[in-house]
């Protein structure tokens, strides 16, 4: 069970709340994209470094 609200606080409070889910939401998508180019660039450099090991290798 909710405690009963009074309409005027909820009024009050709606913006506010409406805010913290974008802002939290946000958050979560810039992580993503942030770990998805993290994991993009340790990929490239592994890959660079496997090149430049075959062509120390020859």
């Amino acid at each position: 069970m909710r405690p009963k609200v009074d309409p005027k606080i909820a009024r009050l409070n709606a913006p506010r709340r409406a805010a913290a889910v974008a802002s939290r939401s946000a958050r979560r998508r810039a992580a993503s994209t942030q770990n998805l180019l993290f994991r993009f660039a340790r990929s490239m450099f592994v890959s660079f470094q496997e090149i430049r090991n075959v062509r120390f290798r020859h």
